[in-house]
């Protein structure tokens, strides 16, 4: 059983996670994996799993309780949502490191020197086990964020053309920014709905626009109107120069409404109480799209205002969320941002303005 409970607990990538996500992941990488291998190699390996009706599903999760490798955190719609225990991350990591051996502890310090020398921010340790477990050099591994720099290049000139749209020349690396960027997944019958956005507790000098900037039109996201420059990358409650500007806490509420086709309406009061934390010797850099475009030690999230109010949308994330009949909502989160480079930020990845911005650099200089 061993065997299979190795591959869960690698499908199992967040804090807490559905039975039916964590069982559609875990299928997919037996399927992945299976074409690697023999019939028999697979079987060995614990990829034999094919379907959920499989029983080694239902005996494994059970297996993972029984042993304390997993905790049931809720219960809902037929539906478990699990939390990987102590247990059950000392079980991977010892799975991914052959036990912490002198082998993997030398990787993991040639592989955080490597980051050092090119002033990039070391790896978040998972992933220096995995990419051990996957018996890529340290050269291979290194690489991969290395050679990100190109992108990470493109990332900071667009963030310091954002800037001179408002009218601020100083480097953007030198910059203590707040960067939030207002989202809002809708279903697929609302696609074409008419979506506008307030902003209570905060005042902008620019104007805010709310456009589908990503193939995914469900995506209705804030921008700024600067001119005739629209950007789909939300806005900065601060610039400043000096760390001392920063606020230990921001609270402010989103207010999205939605007009449907068939005249319907829904609102939905996103309250958001926010605590800034500098936790990385690196970047001055604080986004509600906490993601970067390179692995870092700190906690990965995107801020995004969801209609649908199902567990799975918003596992990982501090909230209480009410609803008064069904056309209004009302949530309240809690979350800690933590400073990043400004060249690592991907929020506008996907973004239909900074792709056109971009295309146009391989035929002319970047204009700042």
């Amino acid at each position: 059983m061993e065997r299979y409970l190795f591959i869960l607990l690698r499908a199992f990538g967040n804090t807490q996670m559905s039975e039916k996500y964590l069982t559609d992941t875990l299928l997919q990488i037996c399927k992945r994996e299976r074409k690697e291998y023999t019939e028999r190699e697979a079987a060995e390996r614990g990829f034999d799993i094919f379907d959920e009706r499989d029983l080694k599903i239902e005996e494994l999760f059970s297996y993972s309780l029984n042993k304390g490798y997993l905790a049931v955190v809720s219960f809902g719609f037929g539906d478990r949502t699990f939390i990987k225990t102590e247990k059950g991350d000392t079980f991977l990591q010892q799975q991914l490191t052959d036990q912490f051996s002198p082998e993997y502890l030398l990787y993991e310090d040639e592989l955080n020197s490597m980051m050092d020398n090119h002033h990039l921010p070391r790896l978040e340790r998972i992933a220096i086990m995995k990419s051990y477990w996957n018996k890529l050099s340290v050269h291979e591994a290194g690489s991969v964020y290395v050679k990100q720099s190109v992108f990470s290049e493109d990332s900071l000139a667009y963030h310091q053309y954002i800037l001179s749209l408002l009218g601020i020349s100083k480097p953007a690396q030198d910059l203590v920014h707040i960067n939030l960027v207002p989202k809002l997944l809708v279903p697929l019958e609302y696609s074409d709905a008419t979506v506008t956005l307030q902003l209570k507790g905060i005042e902008l000098q620019d104007q805010l626009v709310i456009t589908q900037p990503y193939r995914n039109k469900r995506y209705f996201v804030a921008g700024l109107k600067i001119g005739r420059v629209k950007t789909a990358s939300g806005f900065y409650p601060l610039i400043s120069e000096s760390k001392e500007d920063l606020p230990e806490t921001l609270s402010l509420e989103y207010h999205w409404n939605i007009k449907g086709r068939m005249k319907d309406e829904i609102t939905i009061i996103h309250r958001l109480n926010l605590k800034f934390e500098l936790t990385s010797p690196l970047g001055l850099f604080f986004s509600s799209v906490q993601k970067t475009s390179q692995s870092m030690r700190m906690n990965k999230f995107d801020l995004i205002t969801y209609y649908d109010l199902s567990s799975r949308y918003w596992q990982e994330r501090n909230v209480k969320i009410k609803t008064n009949f069904l056309n209004h909502i009302e949530i309240d989160e809690n979350a800690i941002l933590s400073n990043f480079p400004v060249e690592l930020s991907s929020g506008f990845l996907g973004d239909r303005y900074f792709r056109s911005w971009n295309e146009k650099l391989n035929t002319s200089d970047k204009v700042m």
